[in-house]
């Protein structure tokens, strides 16, 4: 069986519909019956060639919001129709007293429906109150009801399977490489056909970024049981660096009868209609008259959009207006109602232009591209700059000559064809006759035959045929469950960043769950939007979000947590209040289905959240740095007893829940000790894990400053940047500009931070631009603990660097820090940095010295080696 994927089949008309019927046509013809997932709007025929069409997906993939479902869904669909009467109402046509008549009665059968759409709401009203009250449970994953849909049928369809996605794109296959650890049964072969510019998608339902699409590939397991096909060379070119990933290059996808009929009608032949609608067959009856009387037609195939023609419609509708072409333009019209198909509309009134409203059926297509003397491709060349033009392929095949927008894919375009591309569409019917003159029917119908002859439309078969050969299951290796907190642009993200993409490349599959602390409604839609965003750029396969439950029964919850931690030490509280998130149930799914190969949990204060999974798997706990050095910096008050808690006491308790772990993972050299020797015996479990730091390039350009300052919101950054401004900043030449990036924007104010030479400009998405739009990068560390993130990255970024010691706390013990000498003097801090900005020669001796540095250091190559040792020890961890 072949699972064909196709959320973009709307109905009959379309490429995707001729793409499904020529696949399930090869097929077919290889002993291999096909299955078609559809949208739920699809409208088409039943069947394609035999091939059923099953209506599956609740909505598009594409869409960029999860809609509301439920009861709320149906409100929202129930509430549409009486928005549109109130719209007409506001529009009707009707003028003078029977207008106020109509009004008068339709307010009238309002106000009597007011209590019966009362009596629907009530238990909806009902419903929520008493789950506000009750409370509920608050886990959301990245699972795309899409996805899902495909998940299901695989595990329903019994035998041997293979998929086929005709019309992928990234977004679509960013979903799709989910599949892995969803299913229950083995891993089907899946083959996807790219056609587009990868960019063109890029931000369809959800953000991607796509240069994490190769580390998420990598991540899903498929391997060689995954292949790629694009439609043009160019294409396959940039989708394989893309992926990092051999995409062949193999024409357009096109049925044997299709390129027959399209043959015939390069021949002179006339194609049979028998099918037209007595709607279409009146269309044709005019075209057919218009060209008897002598007109020549020049036809816009297929339905108008923005990148196909709308942005050129008006110029090419002028340019009618005193050509001596005798050209009639025939267009169809755009499909969905907006502004362009209400252009499209308007144009009826004109003689010289036909418009076709509806969509053509395939016979009335093939007959419309038998009467066409000429067709116009007027598309936006920067969209079809990789594109293949089906249409520019159809009529060559058919021999019509085609006029195009230059710059797009077709115009380099090797195999025969009778073609002239401009720039300036005001002057097509000039351009169209100096086509139609040197384009002769013998030539066009030689050169017709030379490319059918050739063979190089039915090239695309070849993904069929390898779909249809038998082949052994896909053995993937169980995934890996990733568990973080809801820190976003921050340098434990960086952290997270850099395991998530180890991992990945590594082939193991990981399911990311984030833990969000906060209780309120509010600021927990607002983290979940946060890790949407966060989503865009990660190597994990599926994100998961839980945070803790709202209502009565979470106040509840949150009061039994109290008495059970009465009188201990705000570190056990600290891990324990992490058991009031639950566990998403598609991550208990997967773990009872598929089972972990480990879990990696970020501090040690999430491992109770892990719990319920009963340690079935082995468990590396990345701890980042010591939390109770942390609580003490913080001062925090215990709840039970109101004064702070001792650091004998919070260490001892921390190292209680670290004896849990099967390894840990420490960021600072000092702290490894530290562990090794508080955990006596089974101090071994340590290791050392500290991140690599990579700055992703970017065209984007910051403004110049001569400081630069990466700070987010804790209380070390604020102790620092406090200790900048107050003790640094006087002493420095007032002209000095200084550009603070990172959340400690949200707290300058109210910590007294805020200074005339400081501009704050809050969390970018990329600090590369900004590392290199500074003359040099500041480092004032007085607190903190673990590794400061932000020093690999101005080592990293190769700037001059001015730091206090504690910037490099944490490194290996033969790392030599760069020129100038780390200080923690405010008087010698500030003329470091003023010497440099005023010497250029010491300031290009500090740049050298900082990437020396970096270079001896190989954060890179310690990295890989210390994730290689962790992996290790877990796949030979005995869990009892």
């Amino acid at each position: 069986m072949i699972l064909i994927v196709e959320p973009h089949l709307d109905d009959e008309a379309g490429h995707p519909f001729r793409y499904v019927r020529a696949v399930v046509a090869t097929c077919a013809g290889l002993g291999w019956g096909s299955l078609v997932l559809a949208h739920r709007a699809y409208s088409g025929p039943k069947t394609i060639n035999g091939a059923e069409i099953r209506p599956t997906f609740l909505r598009s993939y594409y869409e960029r919001k999860d809609r509301r479902t439920g009861l709320s869904r149906a409100l929202e669909r129930g509430l549409r129709p009486v928005l549109k009467a109130l719209k007409r109402l506001v529009n009707d046509p009707v003028n003078g007293p029977d207008r106020f008549v109509l009004m008068a009665g339709r307010a009238a059968l309002a106000v009597m429906a007011v209590p019966a759409i009362l009596v629907l709401l009530l238990p909806y009203a009902l419903l929520r109150t008493t789950s506000a009250a009750l409370g509920r449970s608050s886990t959301r994953d990245t699972c795309s009801p899409f996805v899902r849909s495909v998940a299901r049928q695989i595990d329903n369809t019994s035998g041997e399977l293979s998929l086929l996605v005709p019309t992928a794109t990234p977004a679509m296959l960013a979903e799709l490489l989910a599949l892995p650890v969803l299913l229950a049964r083995p891993l089907p072969k899946m083959a996807c056909v790219f056609h587009e510019d990868p960019r063109l998608y890029a931000n369809w339902y959800r953000p991607l970024d796509l240069d994490c699409l190769a580390h998420r590939l990598r991540g899903s397991g498929w391997k060689a049981g995954i292949r790629f096909y694009a439609t043009n060379p160019l294409l396959a070119m940039e989708m394989s660096k893309l992926l990092d990933a051999p995409v062949c290059d193999f024409g357009d996808v096109f049925d044997e009868d299709e390129v027959a009929s399209l043959g015939m009608i390069a021949a002179g032949q006339h194609v049979e209609a028998d099918e037209l609608s007595a709607k279409e067959a009146l269309i044709f009856t005019e075209l057919s008259q218009r060209k008897k009387s002598g007109r020549r037609l020049a036809v816009c195939l297929g339905a108008l959009r923005p990148d196909k023609g709308g942005t050129q419609l008006r110029s090419i509708v002028c340019a009618l207006d005193g050509s001596s072409g005798d050209f009639d333009l025939v267009i169809q019209a755009a499909r969905w109602s907006n502004s362009l198909r209400s252009e499209c509309l308007a144009l009826k009134s004109r003689k010289d232009v036909i418009v076709i409203e509806s969509p053509l059926s395939a016979s009335a297509y093939l007959q419309l591209v038998y009467l066409s003397d000429v067709v116009l491709l007027p598309y936006d060349a920067e969209a079809y700059r990789c594109r293949v033009s089906r249409v520019f392929i159809e009529a060559a095949l058919a021999g019509r000559p085609v006029l195009a927008s230059q710059g797009i894919a077709a115009e380099t375009d090797p195999a025969p064809s009778s073609s002239r591309f401009i720039s300036n569409w005001c002057a097509w019917p000039d351009e169209a006759v100096k086509l139609l003159d040197s384009s002769s029917p013998d030539t066009l119908a030689h050169r017709a035959r030379e490319r059918i002859s050739g063979g190089t439309w039915n090239r695309w078969s070849e993904a069929a045929t390898w779909l249809c050969t038998p082949s052994q299951p896909i053995v993937l290796p169980k995934p890996v469950l990733y568990v973080r907190p809801s820190w976003f642009a921050t340098g434990s993200a960086t952290v997270f960043d850099q395991h998530l993409r180890y991992l990945a490349d590594r082939g193991l599959p990981v399911i990311e769950v984030i833990v969000v602390s906060d209780r309120d409604r509010k600021a927990q839609r607002m983290s979940w939007r946060a890790a949407l965003t966060d989503r865009d750029s990660s190597s994990a396969v599926l994100t998961c979000v839980s945070a803790r439950r709202s209502g009565v029964v979470g106040s509840l919850q949150r009061r039994l947590l109290h008495i059970d931690t009465e009188r201990r030490s705000q570190a056990v509280y600290l891990a324990e209040q992490s058991r009031l998130s639950p566990l998403p149930s598609i991550v208990r799914e997967i773990g009872v289905d598929r089972g972990f190969s480990f879990i990696l949990v970020n501090h040690y204060f999430h491992l109770p959240f892990i719990k319920p999974l009963k340690h079935r798997s082995p468990v590396w706990l990345e701890t980042h740095d010591l939390q109770a050095r942390q609580i003490i910096l913080r001062r925090e008050i215990n709840r039970s007893t109101g004064i702070e808690d001792a650091f004998e006491d919070l260490v001892a308790d921390e190292m209680s829940y670290l004896r849990r772990a099967d390894v840990i993972g420490a960021i600072n050299v000092d702290e490894e000790a530290f562990f090794r020797a508080h955990l006596g015996s089974e101090g071994s479990r340590v290791l050392l894990c500290q991140p690599s730091i990579y700055l992703h390039p970017c065209d984007e350009v910051a403004p110049e400053c001569d400081v630069l300052i990466v700070a987010s919101d804790n209380q070390s950054n604020v102790s620092s940047l406090s200790w900048f401004v107050h003790h640094v900043l006087p002493k420095l030449d007032p002209t000095r500009s200084v550009k603070v990036v990172g959340s400690i924007q949200k707290v300058a104010q109210q910590e007294r931070l805020l200074h005339d030479q400081v501009q704050y400009l809050g969390v970018v998405k990329n600090l590369a631009p900004h590392y290199k739009s500074a003359r040099l990068v500041a480092m004032p560390i007085i607190a903190g603990a673990g590794i400061a993130i932000k020093a690999l990255e101005a080592l990293a970024a190769g700037r001059p660097i001015v730091a206090s010691p504690l910037a490099f706390r944490g490194l290996p013990p033969d790392f030599q820090p760069p020129a100038p000498t780390p200080t923690s003097d405010a008087f010698e801090f500030a003329a470091a940095i003023d010497r440099l900005l005023n010497d250029e020669q010491a300031r290009g001796e500090a740049l050298q010295s900082t990437r020396n540095a970096n270079l001896a250091l190989g954060m890179r190559e310690r990295f890989e080696s210390q994730m290689a040792q962790a992996v290790e020890r877990l796949a030979n961890c005995a869990i009892s």
